[in-house]
């Protein structure tokens, strides 16, 4: 609230000059006191309250700041608390791991460290154990004859070689032809420590196709080599004669040479006169056989290249056989025949 105002004397002091009026001017003039002393005590009992008021704000001042000190204070004791609990946590951290070191030397076993994502194996001379890969940590398709080099960390590497299909017989007659045979596919598992690096890798032709005008066998699939440790054989090429018109034999039929060869090894013989190629497995299928203005189909293989379809029309070629080792289709009534498909090699290490 404002502060209160001493109420002034508005009538003129008294003067004995003038006697006449002095009295009556002194009973005025005294008259207004009583208010003016009301108005001084009211004044003095202001200043008494708001000096009141003034000594508790002070008070309080100065309780808050002795509160906050005590908080600063107390800010500063959690502050090097929690230090404190940090650096005890990073001992027992530390001691851990020194602990955890210690029982893995003791019990024999390597270092955690930069290992993630690996697997505890047996070592070689099977006195400890070492960090390896997992089961198929890498596949690798090769469609090209070049070197292949093993991963260091493998402990088995298994390999699968598929041979280059066979191209189908062209006639320029009438007469049937037989398609081309299926690539051999052959498969074995060796030790990587059995496996050189780098090693060879040779990659088998598909057999180029006979071209319209010229009445010959289909030409043969190429051999898919893995060093010398495995061999597939490519497909034989189609054939013509009187005696049923056979189709090319797959690989799996010819003289397959393997090298610690488990017994693994499919591709299958091509169709003849107007058949279908013969369906397998694994390696190339056969292509399908021409008779006069009738074809077979290729055949299928789940796991390798399809053969491609014969063809009887006149003018028309048989169907090339699919990558890896599918065998060419053959053709009759001059068409040329279908291209065998080349080879593979597959490798899985883990």
């Amino acid at each position: 609230m404002p502060a209160p105002q001493v109420p002034q004397i508005t009538t003129p002091a008294p003067n004995r000059n003038d006697p006449e009026n002095f009295s009556p001017r002194m009973d005025t003039f005294l008259g207004e006191f009583p208010d003016v002393i009301d108005g001084i005590n009211t004044v003095a009992d202001y200043v008494e309250t708001t000096a009141g008021e003034a000594s508790d704000s002070a008070t309080a001042a100065a309780t808050s700041a002795s509160d906050a000190d005590d908080f600063r204070a107390s800010a500063q004791v959690a502050a090097v608390n929690s230090d404190l609990a940090r650096a005890e946590s990073q001992d027992i951290k530390d001691s851990n791991e020194v602990i955890a070191a210690a029982v893995q030397s003791a019990a024999g076993l390597p270092s955690l460290v930069g290992q993630a994502g690996r697997v505890l194996k047996v070592n070689a001379t099977e006195d400890g154990v070492e960090w390896g890969v997992g089961i198929e940590d890498e596949y690798t398709v090769i469609t090209a004859s070049g070197d292949f080099s093993k991963s260091p960390n493998a402990t088995w590497i298994q390999v699968e070689c598929i041979g280059g299909g066979a191209s189908g017989r062209n006639n320029a007659s009438t007469t049937s032809s037989g398609g081309g045979g299926g690539g051999q596919s052959v498969r074995q598992l060796f030790r990587a420590s059995d496996v050189s690096s780098p090693i060879s890798v040779v990659i088998g032709a598909g057999g180029a196709a006979i071209a319209n005008g010229v009445a010959a066998d289909g030409n043969v699939g190429g051999n898919t080599t893995f060093g010398a440790l495995l061999t597939a054989k490519g497909g034989f090429g189609g054939t013509s004669s009187s005696a049923g018109n056979p189709g090319g034999a797959g690989g799996a039929l010819a003289d397959a040479t393997t090298t610690n060869s488990i017994p693994y090894q499919f591709g299958s013989a091509a169709g003849f006169s107007n058949t279908a190629g013969r369906p397998t497995v694994y390696g190339g299928a056969g292509g399908g056989g021409s008779g006069n203005t009738t074809q077979g189909a290729g055949g299928a293989s789940q796991y390798g290249g399809s053969g491609g379809a014969g063809n009887g029309s006149a003018g028309v070629p048989g169907v090339a056989g699919t990558a890896p080792g599918g065998g060419g289709g053959g053709s009759t009534n001059d068409g040329g025949s279908g291209a065998g498909a080349r080879g593979e090699v597959r490798v899985w290490q883990w």
